[in-house]
């Protein structure tokens, strides 16, 4: 109900990305909101870039607490997540009549609704259109990123105070409040709804954080290694790649994250989106109009479209904490 809605959907809903009147005001309060968390976060949030060197005298470390606490809290997080997950999949596996009038508990599980999305085609249409462009949306990303992320990683002093301070902003501002400047752009330029106007508002909107990851990364490489890569690579991509292989756990948690964020959007596929241009998440939640009736065959379709994101996420979970934390931490 519109009791539950959040203020991205509520905003998406009731504005429909409109630059003018009660959505364009909306907008620009929380547009305010946004810029005065990122003041505050600059102002009182103190934090040296690039890293200090490893001849820098170390801060005092602080106690830390028992990892015991930290043990039960993430047995008790991941109890939390893993009981509506064993609902999900216990809905899935029975069909549209018992899913719906009887309940997951109340009938043994027959595998209905798995069937009937196999023999189907539009979950599979959907899936194929969102592997394609979650897969090149990632790949451009990356590219730009990279080629941003390394000469930024050597500006030092107010510079690169501000364009840290640029590229945060980047990274947080909503896509509702400049969905509607957005759309007016992407209409002058390519047909409204297309695939390529929703790769190309994808990508805007993941290489700042791409780019802020990887400078982090970038500038806490020893100067040894910089000056091997530069005087090894005969071209200025061998050297990037060189560099990138250096820190290859900032790559690998930048492509699996925005790849992630890609396959589960449902925001700017919705705004942006079109009948022929539809992803994974505005497809699932249109299936929710009909929620009971469905329910089986939504279950099922949310199972196979998280398999491919999770056994990603899984796979490199190494990497995505060594990557997000590359020049923060020594």
């Amino acid at each position: 109900g519109a009791e539950a809605l959040v203020l991205g959907l509520w905003f998406g809903y009731e504005s429909g990305g409109a630059t003018t009147g009660d959505g364009a005001a909306l907008g620009v309060v929380w547009l305010v909101a946004v810029i005065g968390g990122i003041l505050v976060a600059a102002l009182f949030v103190r934090q040296a870039w690039p890293p200090p060197r490893v001849g820098a005298a170390p801060e005092p470390a602080p106690v830390a607490p028992p990892r015991g606490v930290f043990r039960l809290l993430a047995a008790g997080a991941a109890i939390a997540w893993l009981v509506p997950l064993a609902v999900l999949v216990a809905t899935s596996a029975h069909g549209r009549v018992d899913a719906a009038a009887r309940g997951w508990w109340s009938a043994p599980p027959n595998g209905e609704s798995y069937r009937d999305l196999v023999t189907g085609t539009e979950l599979w249409r959907t899936l194929g259109f969102t592997l394609l462009l979650a897969t090149a949306v990632t790949a451009t990303v990356l590219v730009v990123a990279l080629l941003a992320a390394y000469p930024l990683a050597w500006l030092t002093g107010p510079a690169a105070q501000a364009t840290g301070l640029l590229l945060l902003a980047a990274s947080v501002v909503p896509i509702q409040v400049i969905a509607g400047p957005v759309n007016e752009v992407l209409g002058l330029v390519l047909s409204s709804g297309t695939a390529q106007g929703l790769a190309l508002v994808h990508i805007a909107l993941g290489v700042p954080f791409a780019v802020l990851v990887l400078r982090n990364a970038f500038a806490d490489l020893p100067v040894e290694q910089v000056r091997d890569a530069r005087l090894g690579g005969r071209r200025w991509w061998h050297t990037l790649r060189r560099l990138a292989r250096h820190n290859l756990s900032a790559v690998v948690a930048v492509s699996v994250l925005e790849f992630v964020q890609v396959w589960n959007d449902l925001v700017v596929g919705r705004l942006f989106g079109g009948p022929g241009s539809s992803p994974l998440g505005p497809f699932l939640a249109e299936q929710t109009r009909s929620f009971v009736s469905n329910s089986g065959a939504l279950a099922a379709s949310s199972v196979l479209a998280s398999v491919l994101p999770v056994v990603l996420v899984v796979l490199s979970r190494r990497h995505l904490v060594a990557g997000l934390v590359s020049g923060g931490v020594r």
